[in-house]
Order: structure tokens, then sequence, then C-alpha cells
């Protein structure tokens, strides 16, 4: 287990009960020399993404939230469109796996440098 896998769950130590992950997903895809703007990851192919990579990992539930990120780039300023997964689990490191696993496949899949990755304990009620 990695160094940062361990941290995680020493961080995560003191939550009773419940986590809540966050990732954050940037659409804008690497641009291409000479354009204006970003290609973006299209509505279709974040939806094919949801479909094969997240839903058969977290069958039980989970939220996706439509945002807009805005970070410093080397260039300055850097705005756009963004997709947030909230995932809602037990610490345990199968599921820290299944998110590493996400944010991986996200990386690869689009030519992303990162997809940020927030967790936070939780008191959940249903």
């Amino acid at each position: 287990m990695s160094i940062f896998r361990w941290a995680f769950f020493l961080l995560l130590a003191g939550c009773a009960g419940w986590v809540r992950t966050d990732l954050l997903f940037g659409r804008c895809k690497p641009r291409p020399a000479g354009a204006a703007q970003c290609p973006l990851v299209s509505d279709e192919e974040w939806q094919q993404f949801v479909d094969r990579e997240i839903a058969p990992r977290f069958s039980e539930g989970f939220s996706v939230v439509t945002s807009e990120g805005e970070w410093k780039g080397s260039d300055g300023i850097v705005r756009e469109p963004s997709k947030i997964l909230i995932v809602l689990h037990h610490r345990d490191p199968s599921v820290s796996k299944k998110l590493d696993e996400i944010r991986d496949a996200y990386k690869k899949q689009f030519q992303q440098d990162a997809v940020m990755r927030v967790d936070i304990c939780a008191h959940v009620a249903f």
C-alpha cells in the first residue's frame, strides 16, 4: 500500500461512520497548438465514462454535480467546466482503491494532469 493510502487512512481514522469523497474532473482536453479554446469532454463522453468506470464500482449509489472550476495555470487564471463525483462510503481500503482507479482512468482517457480528490468525515442520516 502506498504512503498516500496510509496517510489517507490515518487522516480519516477519526471518522466514525461515513466518509464523503468528492472527485473533481476538469472537462478541458489538451488544447491543440494555436487553438483559442480547449476542446471539452462532451456530455456523451462523460456519460460513457460514468457508465463504464463509475457505475460498476459504485452500484449502490453516487451523485454527479455539474460545476465551473477555476485554477491558476502557467498562463494565468484558467476557467473550465467540471464535474464533481460525490460518493458517501464507510472507510475501507477497497473503496479508496476504486476511487483511485476512477481517477486514473479519467486521466488516461482524457489526457488530464490531475483529478482532485477530497475526503472528509460526514454525518449522514437517511
